[in-house]
Order: C-alpha cells, then structure tokens, then sequence
C-alpha cells in the first residue's frame, strides 16, 4: 500500500482519484507529441491500469521517453521499474542509474531510496555517510526520510555525522546546478514552480535557490530581484554555496540590493571554499581587481587554477590566456594550449579562436593552417572577430589546404559536440 499511495502522490493525484478515459487520451496525444508531463502520467496511467488495462510493458517506454526528456519523476519509476523487474528484466545496477540520476535532479523519494540502499550496502558499497546526506536532504519534505536518518544517526560517530552534514550540503548545490542547467535546456511546468514555492515555504535549501534564480531570471514568476535576494539568502544561510555564489553576485552588481563590494567578496569566498567553481572564478577576479580586497594576483592564479581544474571554461579560458601573456605566471604556451583546448572542447567560443592563432604562429603547438582555420571556422559561430581572421588566413592558404580546412572544421564541430553531450 505504501508504494502505490506513494506513485499516486507522484502523480499528483490521491489513493481515491481516478484517472478518467478522456484524460489518458489527451495524454496518449500529447505524449505522442513529445510532450514530457503527458509521457509521464501515461506511463503512470498504464502501470496502476487505471481507465486502460495495466501493462507495466507500456509504462516503461512512456516513463523512459519521459526520463530521457528530464523528468525526475519518470527517472525515478524507471529505477522503480528496472528494480521490481516491471515491465522490463529486473536490474538492480540499472535501476540505481536512475536512482541516482533522479535523485540528483531533485526528487526527494529517489533520495530516500538511494540512501536506503547506501544503508544497506544493497547494490552500493555500504555507505553511512552517504546514505545520512541523501536521508537529509530529503528529510526537509519526506517525514519517512527524516525518521530514517534520525534512526541512522543512532549507529553513526559524531565525526561521521559532521562528514554526512557536509556532504548533504555538497548534493545540495550539485542538485541546484543540475536543475537549473535543465531549467536553461528545457524550460519547466507551473506544476513545478508551484512545487519549488512549497518546498522553499518548508526550508529546503535546494527549492530556495532554485526559486531565487527563478524570480531573478522571470522564469514562471514574473522577475523579482528583491524576492530573489530573498530566497538565494535563506539558503545561503543554510550553507548552499551555489546560493551564496548568487548572492555574491546580487552584491556585486547591485541587484535586489545595494552595491557591497565587501558584501560580494565575503559570498564568493564561502562558496569558493566549498568547491563550487563559479565562485572560485569570481573570488579570482576580485583578488586580481581588489573587489572587496587588496589586489593579490598570485591569489587570482591561485583560485582561477582551482576553477579551471574543476572544468570552468571561462577559468580554464582565463588561465590559458594569463600563461600567453604572462601575467601572474610565466610565459609558456604549452600550457596556454593546454586549458585553451580544455575549455575549447566545451564550446568556448574565445578560447578556439586563440587555439587558431596558436597553431597560425606555431605558439605551443606546430604550425599548422589547416587546424588553425578549422578552428577560426568553429569559432566564428560565437566570437566575432574569428571570421576575419578565418577570410585572412585564407589568403595565406592553398585552394587544396581551404577544402581540407572546411573539411576538418566539421569534423572539428562533431568533436565538440560529442564532448559537451558527454559531459551534461
């Protein structure tokens, strides 16, 4: 009873709704369609058999069409599905694939199941430390998931507590980043905007951000900069440092609030600390500018190091460009090819049109035009200034050595492609 009252709470209805014929065939049209919400209530529609015959088969596909679309919940009921080997051959490893890929997306029941299987070291290597952050961040909405973590804590040293608060508060802000890149990528529904307000009302620190960055973007609310303000500082609070990396930037650029260089140094510097590499990048500016502290450019090299390392393209773009001039480190144009390519292979527009001049010079690199105009080519779809220097090269290039160039400039395309696919 408890699963099938928790799939209907999933599917936003309660143990007494039904599903009427009408709506499951405007869901079985929509989803047909492409559209996600639908794909998600079909497959729920055929695997509780309400108003259609139950055929867990069915459900798969719609609750995997919908998965691939971004739906935590349909991620979740894939994991459900691969688990109970409904529908499809029962598969533990896959179904705490998407276990986790929802969890990390947000859905607090697949952060309570996933930490019970870390408890349990049931397809997980047995993992308190895990299993408590998991429990805890799903605890601000799940009573089951509080009582589990509060049971847990029993059997967990204090030094294994502290370790398990901490890295809640790192799936915090790896959940917020998650959510917010598929925000940008696929928009969401008010369902969602609504649910976000609930759960930031109730303190959950990811629903807090996430509601701050709605409000300063006008996503599904009109724009708000003071609500923002708001809400990124009730969660900064509770130590989420993608929050305090927003709240630097609302100081700094006197959003919501009054400009406080001060203000927006103290913010970057708590997130920075935390790992998360946006606000290493931005600490690194302040300490090269003197934004709220005395210059110190051995500082900026430090942390803009700290952010290209963690794969910051801007960082790595930054720290490619500071070892071709010089600046804060000496001269080496290996290495300046090095983070250029890093951060090129993320799609960079600025970082690509530098690997062109390298490889045009021979800086770092042999010289070679045809890679340099491939690169020029990529590059000029996001950076102005590439196409001049692609229309120049060209007049130092043979007829033979233009078609090579175009051929290995979408080749070039492809590779980039690829590696950023990979990487979201």
């Amino acid at each position: 009873m408890r699963f099938l009252t928790l799939i209907l709470s999933l599917l936003c209805i309660n143990a007494s709704a039904k599903f009427t014929p009408e709506e499951v065939n405007d869901w079985k049209l929509k989803a047909e369609q492409g559209d996600t919400y639908s794909q998600y209530m079909l497959g729920g529609a055929n695997y509780l058999g309400d108003s259609i015959s139950k055929n867990y088969v069915e459900a798969v596909k719609w609750f995997r069409r919908a998965a691939a679309q971004g739906s935590v919940d349909a991620q979740f009921f894939l994991g459900v599905c691969y688990i109970r080997g409904d529908g499809v051959a029962e598969d533990l490893v896959e179904g705490l694939k998407w276990y986790r890929k929802s969890a990390d997306n947000g859905c607090e029941e697949a952060q309570s199941a996933l930490a019970s299987h870390y408890e349990r070291g049931e397809g997980l290597p047995k993992n308190l430390v895990e299993a408590y952050a998991y429990y805890n961040i799903a605890s601000v909405i799940l009573d089951d998931a509080r009582r589990n973590r509060d049971v847990l804590e029993k059997n967990m040293t204090p030094l294994q507590i502290e370790a398990g608060i901490k890295r809640s508060i790192e799936l915090q802000a790896k959940i917020c980043v998650n959510i917010e890149a598929r925000i940008n990528k696929n928009g969401s529904t008010p369902a969602e905007f609504i649910e976000w307000k609930v759960k930031a009302e109730k303190g959950d620190s990811i629903a807090q951000c996430i509601l701050g960055l709605c409000y300063q973007k006008g996503i599904g609310f009109e724009q708000n900069h003071f609500e923002a303000l708001k809400w990124f500082s009730k969660s900064a609070e509770q130590g989420n440092d993608e929050a305090q990396g927003y709240l630097g930037f609302c100081y700094a650029n006197g959003v919501g609030v009054s400009k406080n260089k001060n203000e927006a140094f103290n913010c970057f510097l708590k997130s920075a600390k935390q790992g998360n590499d946006r606000a290493q990048f931005n600490l690194a500016v302040c300490y090269e500018t003197g934004t709220g502290i005395e210059k110190n450019l051995s500082e900026s090299i430090k942390w803009i190091r700290k952010s290209a390392e963690q794969g910051n393209p801007e960082a790595q773009f930054a720290l490619g460009f500071r070892y071709t001039i010089g600046k804060g480190v000496s001269i080496d144009y290996k290495e300046a090819v090095k983070w250029y390519r890093k951060a090129a292979s993320q799609g960079h527009g600025h970082a690509q049109n530098n690997l062109g001049v390298c490889y045009d010079n021979g800086q770092g690199v042999n010289k070679d035009l045809i890679e340099s105009y491939a690169y020029f080519d990529v590059a000029s779809s996001t950076y102005d200034d590439s196409l001049e220097y692609r229309n120049q090269l060209q007049t130092k290039m043979s007829s033979t050595q233009i078609a090579a160039g175009q051929k290995r400039s979408k080749d070039l395309k492809k590779e980039i492609e690829a590696s950023i696919a990979e990487n979201e």
